[in-house]
């Protein structure tokens, strides 16, 4: 028996054009995904919020146990697939996409961080376009969300690149200071990339983990 037997999210990539890939890390790929997140910035502009605080060692730590708990919570209607984001064969950052209730609400949320001496390339953009092809073209999802502070640009323009609206805002309290974190929705029916270089592997092993009704 492998380990695929028993997890078979284990053989799920996401590939878009010939140089990213969006991988369910191996314990090699979550090590290499714990080195990318020594290297979060933390200053005084803080795109990643509370969980990049600590030393690059407790940042690492902190990635791979997260990893695991999250995989150690996940049932069919309560998910976060956890991608590790190879670009050129280097792992830069970790893409996520979570649902609660997803075959009934269909609606899924996306997070993500990104190494920073990888910004300012376009891997940003191509992740998020990624992960959200997987999730409207190959598991059925509806409608999709997500977030970023008012302090984070890169992600603010990610989100408006691609084709969210913007949905109205949280005020969140962020390492003791009141902080303003602003919402973004799409439809699939407002899905603008349709047709992109994604090709998804290993998805027909693993459909039923995603909740009854993912079809191909």
């Amino acid at each position: 028996m492998s380990l695929s037997d028993v997890w078979p999210l284990a053989n799920l990539r996401v590939r878009l054009g010939e140089h990213l890939q969006l991988e369910v890390p191996d314990e090699s790929a979550l090590a290499e995904l714990a080195g990318a997140a020594e290297r979060i910035y933390t200053g005084p502009d803080p795109f990643s919020g509370q969980w990049a605080d600590g030393t690059p060692q407790e940042r690492a730590e902190r990635v791979v146990l997260y990893n695991w708990k999250r995989r150690a919570e996940w049932t069919s209607s309560s998910w976060c697939l956890l991608f590790a984001v190879r670009y050129e064969g280097i792992v830069v950052g970790c893409q996520d996409l979570a649902a609660d209730d997803f075959a009934v609400t269909r609606e899924v949320r996306t997070a993500s961080w990104l190494s920073l001496r990888h910004h300012g390339r376009g891997i940003g953009t191509a992740m998020r376009i990624a992960v959200l092809a997987f999730a409207f073209e190959h598991v059925n999802a509806l409608s999709a969300t997500s977030g970023a502070y008012i302090d984070n640009p890169a992600s603010l323009r990610v989100s408006a690149k691609v084709g969210y609206r913007e949905d109205g805002v949280n005020v969140v309290a962020r390492r003791g200071e009141r902080v303003v974190e602003r919402r973004f929705r799409m439809d699939r029916a407002d899905w603008p990339i349709r047709g992109s270089e994604v090709v998804v592997e290993g998805l027909d092993g693993c459909r039923d983990w995603f909740g009854a009704g993912v079809t191909s």
